[in-house]
């Protein structure tokens, strides 16, 4: 693997002064974690404990298990604390942890590319904070309960000096972090929190799955209290006004039920995600962002770190002119980065093409550039690929009913095939959208359709090329250029794109990096192409930088 200091685009941090000699012995835990640790854990499953002692048929044997899950929860804590350690030297953070099975992690300090803030309620009741150090390629090694005060000082010396927001009055358990000073001189806030973003938040489904979960450990409680619903007054007069009242307006009340039980459940888990969220720049051209109500989440993001920025639109979030942001960084990767990276909450288009320009200190937003269309037979196989499934499910399930006779119902083959005239629509949704740009610093990425993703990727951090054909691309002449990076997902694609233009791209993109498989073409009216790899050969081929 590639040294990240040979890595294109990559800035060396300087390797931080060596810390005093107290910081170089091994440090516990605060002890307040014992009690700490286990209110997390008890109150995560709250429900389960909840469910054992309301039933009705409960023996002895459930409020002693309910007392040993309790205990072994507090025993966790106490073997937590106890067996955990850490040390920060000139040169790597160690931890040693574990009871039975003894783990030693060390991390070289110039290989820590982030160190994540997180707050979660128990830590704030008792000023302490949660550090995930991540150095891009491993598990984030975690300081669960380190003092906020400390906790402040330890990032700033693994990471460097961040300046916090101007005028913040919050106190340091409150937001999270330590305080530091800050003036107008010295910071520069990007965004905060609107509340007309606050329209965005049904267009999430958050409260749609929220509510859902909630129904389904309703009647899972139920089942388990072996309780009938008809015996509930308020289930009682609802199921007796069902039956003398006509569909339409039943119909009519439950889609206004429904309706109102998403938009208030979407509200609240909006303000409870994105509760004083807050985008700064400090003066070093660093990002900061924090966000939470329950849970307060802070990262610092160094410009040597930002590779480029994702925005995220959903399908209603789309169609209501909203989007999200997040930030592809080194050190963050997969789920970590669309949690943890996130710039900007559901918020309007306009607004989040603003905060990407900024963010990359550039004049213009790169995921806001036009894009170039991708050729017509990407188009062919979108729609191939929507309409055939559903027409060959479709037949399957109505032959299982012609071979099973008359014991097989009809409506899964009609369902299905009452969903194929959507499927076009669908299909050319994905290909309106499929295209790229290659701009003066970006390569710019977009697809998707029921969640389109546009991705701008710095191209100085792009680590390698990966050019694949599947049998049937070969076919329409097309290919998928996928580019590597440290960053974010790892790999960021341009589907279904011309092989020649495929080729081209990546050498315009990054120029050196492709150069040694290039040759220059016999004939001036021929395009660039690689060497022995004019073509595609049978099966599917793959070409890897």
């Amino acid at each position: 693997m590639t040294d990240s200091a040979n890595t294109p685009g990559f800035v060396q941090r300087p390797m931080p002064a060596p810390p005093d000699e107290a910081s170089r012995s091994w440090h516990r835990l605060s002890a307040r974690m014992i009690i700490v640790r286990p209110l997390h854990e008890i109150v995560g499953s709250f429900p389960f404990l909840a469910l054992l002692l309301i039933t009705d048929n409960a023996g002895l044997w459930r409020v002693l298990a309910v007392g040993y899950l309790t205990g072994l929860f507090l025993v966790r804590g106490v073997v937590h604390w106890w067996r955990t350690s850490y040390r920060i030297d000139a040169e790597q953070v160690e931890v040693r942890t574990g009871l039975f099975v003894r783990k030693h992690l060390a991390v070289r300090r110039d290989r820590i590319r982030t160190v994540a803030v997180t707050v979660k309620w128990g830590h704030r009741l008792f000023g302490l904070t949660r550090l995930d150090i991540g150095t891009g390629r491993e598990d984030p090694v975690s300081l669960d309960g380190i003092p906020s005060d400390r906790a402040e000082r330890l990032r700033e010396d693994l990471l460097g000096p961040v300046a916090d927001t101007p005028g913040s009055t919050e106190t340091a358990a409150a937001r999270g972090v330590g305080t530091t000073p800050a003036g107008p001189n010295n910071s520069q806030t990007l965004r905060t929190l609107q509340p007309t973003w606050l329209r965005y938040a049904p267009l999430t489904l958050s409260g749609l799955a929220s509510g859902g979960a909630a129904v389904g450990i309703a009647f899972r409680a139920l089942d388990t209290t072996d309780t009938n619903p008809t015996d509930i007054g308020v289930l009682h007069a609802l199921g007796t006004w069902v039956q003398h009242s006509p569909p339409a307006v039943i119909a009519a009340a439950a889609f206004g039920c429904v309706l109102a039980v998403v938009v208030v459940l979407s509200l609240a888990n909006y303000a409870v995600q994105f509760w004083n969220y807050r985008l700064w720049q400090a003066a070093d051209g660093s990002l900061g962002v924090r966000r939470g109500l329950f849970t307060s989440r802070s990262l610092s993001i160094s410009r040597e770190r930002l590779r480029g920025v994702l925005r995220s639109e959903q399908l209603l979030l789309r169609a209501g002119g909203g989007s999200r942001l997040t930030a592809i960084v080194t050190g963050l990767g997969g789920q970590e980065n669309s949690r943890s990276g996130l710039l900007l909450p559901p918020a309007p288009r306009t607004v989040a093409n603003h905060t990407a320009a900024q963010c990359l200190g550039e004049p213009r937003s790169p995921v806001a550039t036009v894009l170039t269309r991708h050729p017509t037979r990407a188009a062919w196989r979108r729609q191939s690929r929507a309409v055939g499934p559903m027409l060959l499910i479709a037949a399957a399930l109505a032959g299982c009913a012609v071979w099973a006779g008359a014991g097989w119902p009809d409506w899964p083959w009609v369902a299905v095939l009452a969903l194929t005239p959507g499927a076009p629509l669908l299909a050319l949704d994905r290909y309106r959208y499929l295209g790229h740009a290659l701009t003066a610093h970006y390569l710019v990425t977009r697809s998707g359709s029921l969640r389109r993703d546009t991705a701008a990727l710095q191209r100085t951090g792009i680590i390698g090329w990966k050019l694949r054909c599947s049998l049937f691309q070969r076919l329409a002449g097309l290919s998928t250029l996928t580019a590597t990076t440290a960053a974010g997902d790892g790999a960021y694609e341009v589907t279904d794109v011309g092989y020649t233009d495929a080729v081209a791209l990546a050498d315009s993109a990054v120029p050196d990096l492709l150069e040694p498989f290039l040759v220059a073409p016999t004939d001036p009216a021929t395009e660039t192409h690689l060497r022995n790899q004019d073509t595609p050969s049978s099966g599917s081929s793959k070409f890897s930088v």
